[in-house]
């Protein structure tokens, strides 16, 4: 599928998938999706990780989206919420990483290296 800047230009919506998780995100890998859109809230990071592995594609073939939950938007929340998904993904990095929901109650105070 085509890609403009580097990012396909379409994605796979991996929320709401449930028990047919594993199939529908192999199934769209091997039509040619190279987008993955997940979240910590929706429950797919660990079967993308999996699919991932078990596919023939390398890493650099996937472009991978996940969102940080506006619960661990909190500075000593926020880096090990992105290290869980990381390590549930099985990659040491995602292509973008988005705030999902922000919440107005939750002010994100980020840490600063």
């Amino acid at each position: 599928m085509k890609e403009r800047n580097g990012i396909p230009m379409i994605g796979f919506g991996t929320s709401g998938l449930g028990d047919k998780a594993h199939e529908a995100i192999a199934t769209a890998l091997e039509v040619g999706y190279r987008h993955l859109d997940t979240a910590q809230s929706y429950g797919t990071e660990e079967t993308i990780g999996r699919v991932l592995r078990d596919s023939a594609l390398p890493r650099s073939a996937v472009f991978l989206t996940t969102k940080i939950s506006d619960a661990n938007l909190s500075g000593d929340r926020f880096v090990p919420s992105v290290r869980q998904s990381l390590d549930r993904l099985g990659t040491d990095h995602v292509d973008l990483l988005l705030i999902h929901w922000p919440s107005p109650a939750t002010p994100c105070r980020l840490p600063t290296t």
